[in-house]
């Protein structure tokens, strides 16, 4: 049982939403583990055991080294952030992807490692407190561009249809298209809007592609349950601040087409991005081998100076003693 916390992280159901990954693991977990306990002849043997279980990334040793500078210090709340962070950072690390994207909720960062080591950096935008981004572990399996925004029915019924029934120009203005239960688009205009209220409202919102479309002009797909994901937006200043929690729960990547050209093998013609086509259709591009991606929430995190960094627990996840 020890064992298994110190390679794979412990208690992680109760941090994780929902767990693609885990268990299709456990029993190559179990197999690594017991197959190495049986080979195992002295006290000294087995603590070589204990200390291979743990990841050999620079990472993991600045973690180490800075929860042994708070312990020293007798500052329990920094060692807090420390301890749940390592325990992420052991779960993910075990499965020894090739290639995965971690997101950071707390820190409102993307980090996309190849072979354990960090070859992409962005800065996001993640939930606000009231609507919390899911922590989950899922896969990428495809990349669409210019991809239309199906607007959730809570975002339409709380903010949209209430303003369009002010003006059904704003509806235009922002491109957004209605959509009948068979998917055929309606002109808003034929609509009488004061039927309809925040319980009531037959139709879909839809926006339009194209850079000024919510998503920008690549999203992510991901195989999460939350119908969140990540993508592209078309307000590029909003990465300029320092607190970062303004979604109604997907994540708003910086570096979105960078983060496409490595994940589709330099094969995103970005002329064609950048060029902001109205009304382009969807291109749906797919990832030659599911991506693992992890959204997690560390309150401390490693950063390139070889320090740590600490965040504010946004969403008072972390436990007060």
């Amino acid at each position: 049982s020890y064992c298994k916390d110190l390679y794979t992280g412990s208690v992680m159901n109760e941090w994780i939403e929902y767990d693609e990954w885990s268990a299709k693991y456990v029993r190559k977990d179990d197999s690594f583990l017991l197959g190495n306990f049986a080979t195992i002849t002295s006290a000294t043997a087995l603590e070589n055991f204990f200390d291979r279980l743990e990841p050999r990334s620079k990472e993991y040793a600045v973690y180490k080294a800075e929860l042994r500078d708070q312990f020293a210090r007798n500052n329990n709340s920094k060692a807090k952030d420390l301890a749940v962070s390592i325990n992420f950072y052991r779960w993910i690390h075990h499965f020894n992807f090739t290639k995965v994207v971690v997101v950071n909720v707390a820190a409102a960062t993307l980090r996309y490692y190849e072979n354990d080591s960090e070859v992409l950096f962005s800065r996001m935008v993640v939930g606000k407190p009231s609507t919390k981004t899911p922590l989950f572990a899922a896969s990428c399996r495809q990349v669409i561009l210019y991809p239309y925004w199906n607007v959730p029915t809570s975002i339409a019924l709380k903010e949209l249809v209430p303003k369009y029934k002010k003006s059904v120009a704003l509806l235009d203005a922002e491109n957004m298209q209605v959509l009948d239960t068979k998917g055929n688009i309606i002109d808003p205009h034929s609509i009488n809007w004061q039927r309809f209220s925040r319980n009531y409202f037959p139709y879909k919102l839809r926006q339009a592609t194209g850079c000024d479309n919510s998503l920008g002009i690549i999203k992510f797909d991901l195989t999460s349950p939350f119908s969140v994901y990540l993508h592209d937006t078309n307000e590029k200043g909003i990465f300029q601040l320092q607190k970062r929690y303004r979604s109604h729960g997907c994540m708003r990547v910086e570096k979105a087409i960078e983060l496409g050209n490595y994940l589709l093998n330099n094969r995103l013609d970005t002329a064609y991005l950048q060029a902001c086509n109205k009304d382009e259709k969807p291109v749906l591009l797919q990832l030659e081998k599911p991506l693992p991606v992890f959204v997690v929430y560390m309150t401390a995190e490693s950063n390139k100076l070889g320090s740590v960094t600490y965040y504010d627990d946004v969403y008072h996840l972390l436990p007060l003693n």
